[in-house]
């Protein structure tokens, strides 16, 4: 199995260095670096003007709150799913499903998410916890402002 994410990894990869009209600074790219080392590799989807959402102070901290929900769920996981969608609002989800993972207990409670909490709190952002079938899927907003 890690052959295989190895694999989908390298062909993101090479997929990923097509899109080079994608400036570095850009949300989309920093979401991809992001995500390039994670594995398994999540799979990704942006809607709507993502790149132009946020100004680059609050695109570092919503790349914070992705870093520590990927930490908490994605390591233990099978699949991971994100999608981030700009519209009104920049909408985020994080699905990970697959066994139990340090932030689920058996049952699909949460538990551990203090520090994922904590540092969306200090940017005046709630995250939603929702146990899925078989994981966990935790949601935020982030209002939009003009860069």
């Amino acid at each position: 199995m890690a052959d295989l994410d190895d694999v989908v990894r390298l062909i993101r990869q090479a997929i990923f260095g097509l899109e080079n009209r994608v400036p570095p600074q850009a949300l989309r790219h920093r979401v991809l670096q992001l995500c390039a080392d994670v594995s398994p590799v999540p799979e990704i989807s942006f809607a709507g003007p993502v790149d132009d959402a946020l100004p680059a102070e609050e695109a570092d901290r919503l790349l914070g709150l992705m870093r520590e929900a990927l930490g908490l769920l994605g390591t233990s996981a099978r699949h991971t799913v994100i999608c981030v969608e700009a519209a009104e609002r920049l909408d985020v989800t994080v699905t990970a499903t697959g066994p139990p993972s340090p932030s689920t207990n058996g049952d699909g409670s949460t538990r551990d998410l203090a520090p994922l909490r904590e540092l969306a709190r200090q940017d005046g952002i709630a995250i939603e916890v929702e146990p899925v079938a078989d994981g966990t899927k935790l949601a935020w907003s982030v209002p939009l402002r003009a860069a």
